[in-house]
């Protein structure tokens, strides 16, 4: 997993590229890294600008297009391959994918206004993508529904803000899985009838783009069950945080990851923010059809 960014700035083009790929790649707790091979990056300059490197990394400019690969000037030396940042992401290990994975995270409600396949196909056709990061559960705004009341709307999509977002489910939960937490397995209320894995599965492979059924540990209070799985503090009070040893919360975790294992042709699963504590003596085993 890898982050990639540019801006420019007053001094001129600053390019970034971050090796997320660790076990806990979404906190800060990196417990080791994964070298990931030589990564090529290309972005495209305003005519007449120029791009200048220090002396530790070298630039190359091709033809057909404003392309600059920065290699670190050891690796280049020794490998004659061009690498962008390889000295931050390590030295290849084993070879990089022939095709590179460009992934974008979305929730359901894109693709409730904007109609699935029309969604699909445009993040397709403008940034590549061959990968979604779909929003399947979550009770908070950071990955689901419109932008809050107060934060300006996107200049796509229904101009309106979800004042009654509540979130949950967006799939379909089956509550025989979850018959050993506490915890309800509520389905999101806010699309109604809408299964957004059921339905963005089937044109996303059709298209030949990976679907990554995306959760994060965020809840309300008033999800039912809940109050018996949140950590207390030393007075005995109850806390909004969920406590991850607690059974309840374990056991919900693993239902809602069997859920969508049995019930979806899933190409993974990300978690989010990564701190689910499962026990090592603990196995997930997918089932999803035909893999």
């Amino acid at each position: 997993m890898v982050e990639a960014f540019a801006w420019e700035t007053e001094p001129g083009y600053a390019l970034h590229l971050l090796n997320y790929t660790n076990p806990n790649m979404t906190r800060g707790f990196v417990r080791r890294f994964y070298a990931i091979g030589p990564q090529a990056v290309r972005f495209e300059v305003a005519p007449g600008r120029t791009i200048g490197c220090p002396g530790s990394w070298t630039t190359r400019w091709s033809r057909s297009a404003r392309e600059v690969v920065m290699v670190s000037r050891r690796t280049f030396l020794e490998t004659s391959a061009l690498a962008a940042g390889a000295t931050a992401l390590g030295p290849a290990s084993f070879g990089a994918a022939e095709v590179p994975m460009i992934g974008i995270q979305v929730g359901a409600v894109s693709f409730v206004d904007e109609g699935t396949e029309k969604a699909i196909d445009g993040l397709r056709e403008m940034g590549g993508v061959n990968t979604l990061f779909v929003a399947a559960f979550t009770y908070g705004r950071g990955i689901a529904g419109r932008q809050p009341r107060g934060s300006p709307l996107p200049d796509h999509g229904a101009q309106e803000y979800d004042d009654a977002f509540r979130g949950g489910n967006f799939a379909t939960p089956h509550p025989e899985l979850y018959r050993r937490t506490r915890i309800a397995p509520e389905k999101a209320p806010d699309h109604p009838g809408y299964d957004v894995l059921a339905d963005v599965i089937p044109a996303a492979h059709r298209r030949g783009v990976n679907v990554v059924a995306w959760f994060e540990d965020v809840f309300r209070k008033d999800v039912p069950g809940l109050d018996q799985a949140v950590e207390t503090d030393p007075h005995g009070r109850p806390t909004p945080r969920l406590c991850q040893r607690n059974p309840n919360t374990r056991e919900f975790w693993l239902a809602l990851v069997e859920d969508y294992l049995r019930h979806y042709e899933l190409d993974g699963l990300r978690q989010e923010p990564a701190q689910v504590g499962f026990p090592e003596r603990q196995k997930v085993r997918s089932t999803s059809p035909g893999k």
